[in-house]
């Protein structure tokens, strides 16, 4: 069994790069799971699987909040906003369920 990591896509190549310099191996020893939009996970050995921003979506959501706050038709309380995200599968988790690859995006 191996220990995870969610690591954001600053550190992604330095986490890697640690864990190897410390002799563990991806997946066997630590999954790695990087969280953002990498530009190329897919290039990185073994290709990282990725929690992937929409970072359109993002963009929607927070200028439809400020649009709608200097408009006058929400206040300024907190809200909470869902952006969806794709996993795209890479090869850097130990357990890799079949089933999940129809809900997925592909890397690319």
């Amino acid at each position: 069994m191996s220990d995870k990591a969610f690591v954001g896509t600053r550190l992604l190549s330095g986490a890697v790069y640690a864990a190897r310099k410390a002799g563990l191996e991806i997946p066997r020893n630590l999954s790695v799971i990087g969280i953002g939009t990498p530009e190329t996970p897919e290039l990185m050995y073994p290709p990282l699987t990725t929690l992937r921003f929409n970072i359109e979506a993002a963009a929607e959501a927070a200028a439809r909040l400020m649009l709608d706050r200097l408009e006058g038709i929400v206040d300024a309380s907190p809200r909470n906003v869902t952006v969806p995200l794709d996993l795209v599968l890479g090869e850097s988790c130990a357990m890799r369920d079949s089933r999940l690859a129809s809900h997925v995006a592909q890397p690319g």
